[in-house]
């Protein structure tokens, strides 16, 4: 039996804090982090009601997962069903 390749891919998507009450983004980030997840969360869903939302996501890096391991979390209740995500560590092949 042939196993399915699964890919894992990062994607960056741009969005801005508005009102801040700091001059710098990691006290923004540090100190306001409702107005950062209620800002990223507009941003998301004015981005997926347009059809052309694939030009407002820039991907960036992709790396082949390993199946085995993610079936292994699934099946032991550690990784929910409907993810399909794998923590990459430095020795991991690229």
């Amino acid at each position: 039996m042939s196993k399915a390749k699964s890919y894992n891919h990062l994607f960056f998507v741009g969005f801005s804090v508005s009102q801040s009450e700091y001059d710098n983004p990691e006290d923004c980030l540090k100190h306001e982090k409702e107005k950062v997840m209620v800002s990223f969360f507009k941003r998301a869903g004015i981005i997926f009601a347009d059809e052309w939302y694939p030009h407002e996501i820039e991907g960036s890096d992709t790396y082949e997962e390993d199946t085995a391991e993610i079936n292994y979390l699934k099946e032991t209740g550690m990784l929910p069903s409907g993810l399909n995500y794998t923590e990459r560590g430095e020795s991991d092949e690229r």
